[in-house]
């Protein structure tokens, strides 16, 4: 090694073997020198005290940082503290309330939320008590291997995703220096979905009762989202000029000023659809379809 040195704790001398040869004791902490300062580290990523193997791996670790080029070496982020807010669980939960606050602005879906923070609940709990920069390669194999082995391969890939993002996160907020390689989960065991016959559309729609066939009728013949066709208000429908505005969808339970590709566009209507819209705006006398829409979501199960 190059620089620093492993120090006994309780005799100060420098050590060389698991066991102070001076004095029996086996705890120690690493010292460096580094601009002119006399730098301190006493605890592993576990938040252990440093015992002599585990000082030497920490201090081959940081001789390479100190040599990396393309880093400026700071002491800061190997005192305890830095370390400790390292922890995979702690930069978790840091993640999980810039999220929170894109959901309250409107810029992330509350369902997506929702998504992902049951992913940390259920799985990546495997990576609690880490260092975030010691997750490698290696380990995202582990935990690929050991926690979601059982679970379908569309599952697998959304969790993994989820965890790609958020290394994302923190290789963008210099949590990490460098972003962990995320092997591709290979395959597909997807149940293939297949479009109803035309006959079998037509028998389905004649079993919805009247007062709720007219948005299903819509939906089809549109192509809008379930969740667009929810949030639908009155306002966005222009009958003049044979169209409608999507603006609105729904996430879960919660209603967002904006549909899932951010984006705000008419849909002309045929007169089907201008048929179907006429006779929902009468049956509506509220300024919102929103309420209505929530009944036929429920009352079109049978679909």
């Amino acid at each position: 090694m190059k620089k620093g040195s492993i120090i006994c704790n309780v005799c100060k001398k420098p050590m060389k073997k698991p066991v102070c040869e001076r004095c029996g004791n086996t705890n120690c902490y690493i010292t460096i020198y580094w601009n002119g300062k006399h730098c301190y580290f006493r605890r592993d990523s576990r938040g252990e005290v440093y015992d002599y193997r585990e000082a030497f791996k920490a201090l081959a670790k940081i001789n390479a940082s100190m040599e990396d080029q393309k880093h400026k070496f700071n002491p800061q982020e190997w005192t305890d503290s830095s370390i400790k807010q390292r922890k995979f669980e702690n930069q978790l939960e840091d993640y999980y309330s810039e999220k929170e606050n894109e959901v309250s602005i409107g810029e992330l879906s509350p369902e997506y939320f929702r998504i992902i923070r049951n992913y940390g609940r259920n799985y990546f709990d495997y990576f609690y008590g880490w260092d975030v920069r010691e997750i490698d390669r290696g380990a995202l194999s582990d935990f690929r291997r050991n926690r979601l082995g059982k679970l379908k391969i569309k599952t697998r890939k959304n969790i993994f995703n989820a965890l790609r993002a958020f290394f994302s996160w923190l290789y963008e907020n210099g949590q990490i220096v460098n972003m962990p390689v995320f092997q591709k989960i290979k395959g597909d065991d997807a149940t293939p979905r297949r479009a109803m016959r035309q006959e079998a559309q037509e028998e389905a729609i004649k079993r919805i009762p009247d007062k709720f066939r007219d948005p299903i009728e819509f939906s089809m013949k549109t192509g809008i989202r379930p969740g667009e066709l929810c949030a639908i208000l009155i306002r966005s429908v222009d009958i003049d000029n044979r169209m409608v505005w999507i603006e609105r969808s729904l996430s879960g339970s919660t209603y967002r000023e904006t549909t899932k590709n951010k984006s705000k566009l008419p849909v002309p209507l045929n007169d089907k659809v201008l048929s179907a819209t006429t006779s929902l705006t009468e049956k509506c006398a509220t300024t919102s379809l929103t309420k209505f829409f929530d009944n036929i979501v429920t009352a079109c199960a049978i679909l």
